[in-house]
């Protein structure tokens, strides 16, 4: 009897270690851009079941598999590290990276003297505005864009506004 006890006992135990062991699936990322992209993977699960957050290069072109700790609600999902000019999209288990597709501004600079425009990711590309004129230029992930102006000759910061005119899109420089 007390072995039935004990026996039936040690199946409840290894049954339910089961239940709470991580449940991994297998992911796959491809990088369809003309770039390297780094991806941010919360719940990664390493091979030895240490579970970590890991930045990955991934190259154009290169497509990689990983286990992931499937777990959403705690970590996350597979994301673009920082800002650029990709996108990343997921499908059936398969996240892809692709060139975000550019979108035409015009600059106009209101002040007296040249401006140079820049992005802080990077997300269009620096452009110098002579005084009173505009240059049109391609934008990348618009909604991302964080904008600053400095005249061309002392750095002095201008103020920058975007604004957005029927289906136009500018970015002002007063």
């Amino acid at each position: 009897m007390k072995k039935v006890i004990f026996i039936g006992l040690l199946s409840i135990l290894l049954v339910g270690c089961n239940l709470f062991a991580p449940k991994t699936i297998e992911k796959s990322i491809i990088n369809n851009s003309s770039v390297n992209v780094e991806v941010l993977i919360p719940g990664y699960y390493e091979d030895d079941g240490i579970i970590s957050t890991k930045i990955i290069t991934i190259s154009p072109g290169e497509k990689i598999n990983f286990k992931f700790y499937d777990n959403q609600v705690k970590y996350g999902k597979a994301r673009l590290a920082k800002i650029t000019r990709v996108t990343m999209s997921y499908d059936d288990g398969l996240y892809t990276i692709q060139d975000a597709i550019p979108v035409k501004y015009t600059i106009f600079n209101m002040t007296t003297q040249n401006a140079i425009v820049s992005e802080i990711n990077n997300l269009f590309d620096t452009t110098t505005v002579a005084s009173d004129s505009t240059v049109e230029i391609d934008v990348y992930l618009p909604d991302k864009i964080n904008v600053y102006a400095v005249t061309a000759v002392h750095q002095i910061k201008l103020n920058t506004e975007i604004q957005r005119v029927g289906g136009k899109r500018y970015i002002v420089v007063k």
